[in-house]
């Protein structure tokens, strides 16, 4: 319990130095979020998770079709999740115009494959579709809920460098993070 010693011995002088940049008043703003963020990873949200499972076999299939589609346009050589094989397909084999990162290095990221999808290129829309149903799949269907089928997270009152909430797995590594969930998953929360 060291940290918690610590921190008695040390908010004093943290409270001088609050008031001090006048921050007091946003420290106790902040302080007052804390009981409902806790309510609320406590409490979770219930999930219907056979109703998640059909659409997890869903996905599954769509994902292999979709790999199929793109081992038929690229060949089954070039694996869809190596950014470098992507790259030497799109940009090499077929002659695309390379696009560049902000930091000036070679990319297919999702702006680049967009790019490429205005000028017709049918592989990137493929690939493209390919990282969203696999991000879906590994990120959310993939996820792990507790015991009693409901979704729980870790909120974080000041997570963020500009002091926005956020959240993350608990400390029992299950859930995620309950900012972010797309349509398909919001669409499988229950209400108590």
């Amino acid at each position: 319990a060291k940290d918690a010693a610590t921190l008695m011995e040390i908010f004093p002088q943290q409270k001088v130095e609050l008031e001090r940049q006048g921050n007091w008043e946003t420290y106790l703003r902040q302080k007052k979020l804390i009981p409902p963020l806790v309510y609320a990873a406590n409490t979770g949200i219930k999930m219907d998770l056979e109703k998640m499972h059909e659409i997890k076999d869903i996905c599954k299939r769509e994902i292999s079709s979709t790999l199929k589609e793109w081992q038929d346009l690229a060949g089954e050589d070039v694996n869809p999740d190596s950014p470098q094989q992507v790259m030497g397909f799109l940009y090499l084999k077929l002659g695309n115009k390379p696009y560049l990162s902000k930091e000036g290095e070679l990319t297919c990221d999702e702006k680049a494959l967009k790019r490429l999808i205005q000028k017709g290129v049918k592989a990137a829309e493929v690939l493209l579709r390919y990282r969203g149903l696999t991000k879906m799949y590994g990120t959310y269907f993939e996820m792990i809920f507790d015991e009693d089928g409901r979704f729980r997270c870790s909120y974080n009152p000041v997570g963020t460098s500009q002091g926005r909430i956020s959240s993350s797995k608990n400390i029992f590594g299950t859930g995620g993070s309950g900012q972010t969930m797309p349509a398909e998953m919001r669409e499988l929360m229950m209400a108590d």
